[in-house]
């Protein structure tokens, strides 16, 4: 189902504290996410992104409370993270924090300050706290239920007005087994949230197998049969093919932060590496693909390769104003958008049949590209057709 007030699947800005020019000069966002850490860090530049929201060039604002991140003693020891309230002082979380006989003072006392740390930085949306859990027998799994659970009573307690949504973290893994996933659906199905926000621990959607998307897409569509909102975090192509089954939007980076990595949470970039250089690659949505500048301007400049005109009606493409690191921020968010506004009044099986066709034709131009003699890795693509397949059985 849709979101509140869109008659479409919504796109959801990840933003840094060194990327507010994007926000700025980009004249309308369906939302924007920035972690607590950096929101609270950075006051003024997040105080411009709710001037913005404030002004209508934002419909709606999310702080993700990055909580998953206190497992990890590198963290922890961030001046970003220290400015926390809810960050330990000294040791990094355990699941015996939350679940030894005399944790219930602390559990109320975490809760509380995640929430308030969100209305208070005016989030629209709240997001329960949540660690990675990779199975469901993790002991992580059963306290991610357990903050949810208290995430809806101290909503109530504060009198909170914003919609609390239940953060599901579980490995990409785990969602492959059919029992764990339906027991996932199970556990979360009584929870009286107004929604659910998906973040599938190890997915990368250009990288992961057939078996792990089609998982990832029937997690999806069963969670939505309960009529609420889900969001996917962290995740790029896949998450328009996932508003085909019952996704409401998703969230990543403007043109990279596609993949959430418990591996990547100590790196100096907190799981920026893998993407480190893709914030200069030109997206380009015929085939649902970044390339780098040189390579990008290749492609679209050989004319023996049919169905590419995404440049041509570009409001940033061409903007010699803006360096090309710039204009492929402004030029990936122009055609996510283009992408997601095609979408508008369907239904899921009207979505299904325009984005499997789409898909088809970028399989096709890519062909094209890989006769030409250009580099390409178009691999994915197969494995998108796959999984959806698998999916839709």
């Amino acid at each position: 189902m849709n979101l509140p007030g869109f008659e479409r699947p919504v796109f959801i800005a990840r933003m840094l504290n060194n990327e507010f020019k994007y926000i700025n000069n980009y004249p309308e966002f369906d939302g924007v996410i920035m972690d607590a850490n950096l929101a609270t860090n950075f006051y003024k530049v997040w105080g411009k992104v709710k001037e913005k929201r404030n002004a209508g060039g934002i419909k709606f604002l999310m702080v993700d409370p990055n909580t998953a991140k206190l497992e990890h003693r590198l963290c922890i020891e961030k001046a970003t993270y220290k400015k926390l309230n809810y960050c330990p002082e000294i040791d990094p979380l355990i699941p015996d924090d939350f679940t030894h006989e005399h944790a219930g003072g602390f559990v109320e006392e975490f809760v509380t300050n995640v929430l308030s740390t969100q209305v208070e930085l005016e989030a629209n949306i709240l997001l329960s706290p949540y660690f990675v859990a990779k199975t469901v027998n993790s002991p992580w799994y059963d306290v991610n239920l357990q903050l949810a659970q208290k995430s809806i009573e101290i909503k109530e307690e504060m009198g909170f007005e914003e919609p609390i949504y239940a953060t599901i973290c579980i490995s990409i893994a785990e969602l492959t087994n059919e029992s764990s996933r339906q027991k996932i659906i199970q556990d979360y199905r009584g929870l009286n949230v107004d929604g659910y926000y998906i973040l599938a621990e190890g997915l990368a959607d250009r990288i992961s197998g057939a078996p792990e998307l089609a998982a990832f897409l029937a997690f999806t569509k069963e969670l939505s049969e309960f009529r609420k909102p889900v969001i996917n975090g962290f995740i790029d192509g896949m998450g328009i093919f996932a508003s085909a089954f019952g996704s409401s939007g998703f969230s990543a980076g403007i043109c990279w932060l596609e993949s959430f990595n418990e591996q990547n949470f100590t790196l100096e970039l907190e799981g920026r590496d893998e993407d480190s250089r893709r914030e200069r690659f030109i997206y380009i949505p015929e085939v649902s693909m970044k390339f780098p500048q040189d390579r990008a301007q290749l492609i679209y400049s050989n004319q023996n390769i049919n169905g590419l005109t995404s440049h041509q009606n570009s409001t940033f493409y061409h903007q010699v104003a803006y360096s090309w690191n710039d204009r492929a921020r402004y030029y990936f968010l122009e055609k996510r958008y283009e992408e997601l506004e095609a979408l508008k009044g369907m239904n899921d099986e009207q979505r299904l049949e325009l984005l499997k066709g789409r898909l088809d034709a970028a399989i096709a131009i890519a062909r094209q590209i890989y006769d030409q003699d250009i580099q390409i890795r178009p691999a994915h693509l197969i494995r998108w057709r796959d999984a959806i397949d698998a999916a839709i059985i």
